[in-house]
């Protein structure tokens, strides 16, 4: 059995040390594939804007109206995959696999499934409970499964100061049939008190400044 608690390493992201901790083993499946990736890790540090923007446009898909979470071609998709996947330093960067990930799409739960490199994790993936988000986007972790207290979820900036974060899971609960969700959607965010809060597309989430990218190894 993996020490959960103590499984933690560094990476380098634009030259900046951050902590990763390993969630699960054997958990995500290659891209297309019938395969599992061996190791899944999280940051335990969080990634924040610095711009002060609040990376609060971050459901948009440029060009269009729509919202969405890790899709191709939205904000979240290219801060992940391009801006944060370039800044990994080249000792990590060629070992990070492309696996499947899901997310949800209409509030009958059904979900779609995309390839990535870096994501970040839903409520289930997280272990929570929440009648507003689906029950199906992946399984929990390994370490959610053990660690489910609040506390467990709670992420620092570099400082050490508890903060909000993505998670790519958006509320499903008031979703009209089509997707991408309405402007007046809400986004899931992990509170800085480590439970899982609804936030408007259009302002209170741009009180979410940070992510916490996933990758597989």
């Amino acid at each position: 059995a993996i020490g959960w608690t103590s499984q933690t390493t560094v990476v380098k992201i634009n030259e900046i040390e951050y902590r990763a901790r390993i969630i699960g083993l054997e958990h995500d499946y290659f891209k297309g594939l019938d395969k599992t990736v061996g190791i899944t890790f999280e940051l335990e540090t969080a990634i924040k804007d610095n711009d002060g923007n609040n990376w609060s446009t971050l459901w948009e898909v440029p060009g269009t109206e729509a919202k969405s979470t890790d899709f191709p071609g939205s904000r979240f998709n290219e801060l992940l995959n391009n801006e944060i996947y370039n800044a990994f330093d080249y000792s990590v960067r060629p070992y990070i696999k492309e696996v499947d990930k899901k997310v949800a799409v209409t509030k009958q739960f059904v979900v779609n499934t995309y390839p990535t490199f870096l994501f970040s994790l839903s409520a289930t993936e997280l272990k929570i409970n929440s009648s507003h988000h689906a029950k199906n986007e992946g399984t929990p972790y390994g370490f959610y499964q053990l660690h489910t207290e609040d506390a467990d979820r709670i992420k620092k900036d570099l400082d050490g100061n508890a903060v909000i974060y993505w998670t790519r899971s958006p509320q499903i609960d008031d979703h009209g049939s089509s997707w991408p969700p309405a402007p007046n959607e809400h986004a899931g965010v992990i509170k800085d008190n480590g439970q899982i809060d609804n936030y408007w597309i259009w302002g209170n989430v741009a009180r979410s400044q940070c992510v916490i990218p996933a990758f597989c190894i």
